[in-house]
């Protein structure tokens, strides 16, 4: 809906309605009035002529002339064709009709007294003819000789009707314009000193504080402006003082901001810091922690089942037992030599550990790391994509352990690609350097659907896979050796997948770059 923003135009709309709705009522109650005054004076002017013409049509009633009576008629109607008569009689019996049909509504409307009758006693003529019964009497006396029933044509007043209606509207139209007319000259004039006061506005508010407002006339707009004017001269000293304070706060500001940013700098990277530092105590904390438990605990255990497996092969030795116990024994050999390969896993937790060192081709080893894995049944759904340099990678490293390392990480990849998508998985193992050429990067990435809870990924024990089937130590184990690599490992999960990326320091003799296969 469009807003009329001027107020000179709002007044001038206002004031438009209010003439309209006069001119409007004013037509409304002349025409009302006219069409009364014409309306009665047609009633009397015709009631006037029916008594006229019943003196001149009484004595032939008297006499019976009906001859007289017709030519009468005739001449009558000759004049004013569209009207229309019926004569009766005494007894209300037709003599003749012209114009129109006589119907039994005539008869009824028929009276001792001349009248016009309301329109709708004869609703068929509502809106034509105006219908009078007059009664012819006899000179002196109340007897009735006949009756005359008359319909006058209305077109000749509806004519007159439409005419002096005409003529109010003319009058109306210029009426109105006149009054527009020196409406807009009287709004003009109003409305001048509030646009000059606007203009003042909006210079101030544009920023001109040197803008004063001159208004010519000695009423209240005088008094605003005058108001404004000083108004507007107290907001420009007012402005001026805060200008110059404003220019010294900014200044100050801009001083003060510089140092908190820099010290903001400063104390958020010394936060990442000490979370990243904090991150990796708790998490070395907790693996030592840990690792010792376990290791100690995997070393009483030890013990013991190196006397089990003693007397088993003693009892093996022996020819008198049968092969029930025999079978049995086999048993407990083959769980008893799972439980030493579980504490020999457990003893790779402990961090203190010594290996021996070499310096070892990391391509290479990934390389036919990769060929093995990619020939093992069951991962023939499972493509393995190599982005291996071509070129010798070298670190320091035992190569057992960086073998267990990559192949544990390898495997569990293929495991959840198998458990947790259907159809063709992928696994991509890439070696690259790192920004400042100081360190191999290694990342093992999947489509598997990633782990379900990265915080205690490297936790010793902990796995969303069954029991029976995985011990939960393959990470925590490869936390361990490469921590003890000096390298570290980073986990990460990616929109279908996970990412494992193992940093490891290059050797001396490494080329200066590695380039990307």
């Amino acid at each position: 809906m469009m807003r009329i923003r001027s107020i000179g135009v709002k007044f001038s709309l206002y004031i438009t309605i209010i003439l309209c709705v006069l001119f409007v009522f004013s037509y409304i109650i002349i025409n009302t009035f006219t069409f009364a005054f014409l309306d009665n004076s047609e009633n009397s002017s015709f009631l006037r002529w029916g008594r006229d013409y019943e003196s001149l049509m009484e004595p032939h009633f008297i006499y019976y002339s009906y001859m007289n009576l017709y030519s009468q008629v005739e001449e009558t109607l000759k004049q004013r064709p569209q009207d229309f008569m019926v004569l009766y009689d005494a007894r209300k019996s037709e003599i003749l009709h012209r114009g129109v049909s006589p119907t039994p509504a005539f008869r009824e409307i028929l009276s001792d007294k001349a009248m016009i009758h309301p329109a709708d006693t004869l609703p068929a003529f509502k809106d034509t003819h105006r219908v009078l019964t007059i009664p012819v009497l006899a000179p002196n006396s109340k007897t009735v000789f006949g009756y005359i029933l008359y319909g006058r044509s209305q077109s000749d007043f509806q004519n007159v009707l439409r005419t002096i209606r005409t003529h109010h509207i003319i009058m109306m139209a210029v009426l109105f314009a006149l009054s527009s007319l020196i409406l807009y000259f009287m709004v003009r004039r109003t409305v001048r000193p509030i646009h000059v006061l606007t203009k003042g506005m909006e210079m101030v508010g544009k920023g001109n504080m040197d803008f004063r407002i001159q208004v010519d006339t000695q009423d209240e707009f005088a008094f605003l402006a005058k108001e404004y004017n000083e108004m507007v001269a107290r907001l420009q000293s007012t402005l001026e003082a805060l200008e110059a304070n404003q220019q010294k706060l900014t200044h100050q500001i801009s001083e003060r901001t510089q140092s908190l940013d820099q010290a903001n700098r400063k104390l958020q990277h010394a936060m990442e810091e000490l979370k990243a530092t904090q991150k990796k105590i708790i998490q070395s904390e907790k693996q030592k922690s840990l690792t010792a438990i376990v290791a100690g605990f995997a070393h009483e255990i030890n013990n013991p089942l190196t006397g089990i497996l003693g007397y088993i092969d003693l009892m093996e030795l022996r020819e008198d037992i049968s092969p029930y116990v025999r079978n049995k024994l086999n048993q407990i050999k083959t769980q008893t030599t799972r439980i030493q390969n579980i504490i020999r896993e457990l003893n790779q937790l402990n961090p203190d550990a010594q290996q021996t060192k070499l310096e070892i081709n990391l391509a290479n080893l990934l390389e036919k790391l990769v060929k093995i894995i990619s020939q093992k049944p069951g991962t023939g759904n499972v493509e393995l994509v190599r982005h291996i340099p071509t070129e010798t990678v070298t670190v320091v490293g035992n190569h057992f352990s960086l073998w267990q390392i990559f192949e544990g990480m390898i495997e569990n990849a293929i495991e959840s690609i198998q458990e947790k998508r259907k159809g063709q998985g992928r696994v991509t193992i890439s070696l690259s350097p790192s920004v400042d050429q100081s360190q191999a990067v290694v990342e093992i990435q999947d489509n598997g659907g990633g782990f379900e809870n990265l915080d205690k990924a490297f936790d010793p024990f902990y796995t969303t896979k069954n029991r029976t089937q995985k011990k939960g130590i393959g990470l925590s184990i490869a936390y361990n050796l490469i921590q003890e690599h000096k390298g570290n490992i980073t986990i990460r999960n990616t929109e279908d997948g996970a990412s494992l990326t193992v940093y490891l320091p290059l050797s001396e003799k490494n080329p200066p770059a590695i380039k990307k296969d």
